[in-house]
């Protein structure tokens, strides 16, 4: 069966991969068929994956070891997905992304290459994207995973948009008692 749907998500069948869901008992299959719907914008699918009790916030391995693994990014999660499938490929995927924060995905937590989602919108000038993560408890203090450790702030050097949303971000009384607990 995960063959029959990995050629359905290839060949963007929506339908037939919609059938293939209700079938899908596998946690872990389930999760790594939610990152590939993220990555396609396919909300109602993804929804339905997660009403299922599929996992947002699987941080998938660097080594693709799943059947349905087509379009998945090794290192990332379907939060991060939905950034690059918006980038990568012009897929809608800002609602899938509304709908996994509202289903528990971590705004915060490293996807590919190690960034944050904020700071992967921010590299990809995906504004929309790391408005809406803002707004549902992203943290831009939040370091990457690599050497140098960059923070949103960082990343946002230079790109006016992303510099202007982390101003008002600041700005914000509760984000400010934020920043003064991570700060001592």
């Amino acid at each position: 069966m995960t063959r029959t749907l990995l050629d359905d998500v290839r060949n963007e069948r929506w339908d037939a991969v919609g059938a293939g869901v209700a079938l899908l008992e596998d946690p872990e299959d389930q999760a790594w068929l939610l990152a590939e719907l993220c990555f396609h914008g396919q909300t109602s699918l993804v929804k339905a994956l997660l009403d299922r009790g599929a996992n947002p916030n699987v941080r998938y391995p660097g080594a693709v070891a799943s059947l349905l693994a087509f379009d998945l990014e090794p290192g990332t999660t379907a939060v991060g997905q939905t950034i690059l499938g918006a980038a990568w490929r012009g897929h809608a995927t800002l609602p899938t992304l509304e709908v996994l924060l509202a289903a528990g995905a971590d705004p915060d937590g490293h996807t590919f290459s190690g960034y944050t989602p904020v700071q992967l919108a921010v590299a990809l000038d995906r504004r929309e994207w790391a408005a809406m993560l803002l707004r549902c408890g992203a943290d831009p203090y939040r370091p990457s995973t690599d050497l140098d450790r960059p923070t949103a702030f960082d990343i946002a050097e230079g790109v006016a948009w992303a510099e202007a949303l982390l101003r008002e971000w600041v700005k914000r009384p509760a984000t400010r008692r934020v920043r003064n607990t991570q700060e001592q």
